[in-house]
């Protein structure tokens, strides 16, 4: 019984190592090397190099070809030295797509192939989108790129934290920032003395703000003879006088009426 114990063992080492030998094993890696599929787009409207062609680089392309790391002095993060072209020459040919660099490397056509074989190639309809740009003659963006408006609003009515703290020069008041309010106190007494509030600061959609700012104010400080306060908040939150920014200027009779107020009280 012991001899077919031992015997079946041997049978299951030696299949073992058949199995495992490097001829035995189906090799499953993917084939990036083969030319991508051509496809044709049925596509009535201009190729937009900022919208359509611009993303595909981004994802497949620009980790080898743009800041610190240019392979080959391929610069491809904007359209005017990706014209340029590198040390191989110019990879785009306006009006001629089978004469680009770009195409025939990126349509594994022409070595060295990009990406590389590690990376992930383009799809034939990612190909097939810069192809018919470069036909349509690879024409630069079509301006200023639109940037996504930033509205701010008003925060909660119960968020209100305390961001922003400022001691007047003579150490006499105290001002506090909570939540969009700005605060004043006597340093003294700890007495609230008036909040700061921008009267013509309105909401995006007009209505009376209420407040010192739109969004948290974050910073605060006196100007050196106590008389106003700069105060800092989100980039988009420009309330009045945006030309003049916020800040000491902002509320320079309300910090009249506080350094006045203040003096008489003490």
């Amino acid at each position: 019984m012991l001899w077919k114990v031992v015997k079946m063992r041997k049978l299951l080492i030696i299949t073992g190592l058949l199995l495992s030998a490097p001829w035995a094993r189906a090799d499953k890696k993917t084939n990036n090397t083969a030319p991508i599929p051509v496809v044709s787009i049925n596509r009535k409207e201009p190729v937009r190099f900022e919208k359509d062609v611009e993303p595909i680089l981004v994802n497949k392309c620009m980790f080898c070809h743009s800041g610190p790391v240019k392979e080959a002095k391929l610069d491809m993060s904007s359209y005017e030295s990706l014209m340029k072209g590198g040390k191989s020459g110019k990879p785009i040919v306006p009006g001629k797509s089978a004469d680009s660099m770009l195409i025939k490397r990126a349509g594994k056509t022409e070595k060295p192939f990009m990406p590389p074989k590690s990376e992930e190639p383009l799809t034939p309809d990612e190909l097939a989108l810069i192809r018919l740009w470069i036909d349509q003659g690879a024409q630069p963006p079509s301006g200023q790129r639109e940037r996504t408006k930033v509205i701010v609003g008003l925060p909660p009515a119960l968020v209100h934290p305390v961001r922003a703290l400022a001691v007047s020069p003579d150490k006499s008041m105290v001002a506090a920032a909570r939540g969009n309010q700005i605060h004043i106190f006597d340093a003294g007494s700890g007495a609230f003395i008036r909040t700061l509030l921008d009267p013509v600061l309105t909401t995006s959609d007009k209505k009376p703000a209420h407040a010192s700012h739109l969004a948290l104010v974050d910073a605060l400080t006196f100007s050196p003879d106590g008389r106003y306060i700069a105060s800092g908040s989100f980039p988009g939150d420009r309330g009045r006088r945006p030309e003049r920014g916020r800040g000491a200027e902002g509320f320079r009779n309300s910090e009249r009426q506080v350094s006045r107020e203040h003096s008489e009280r003490a």
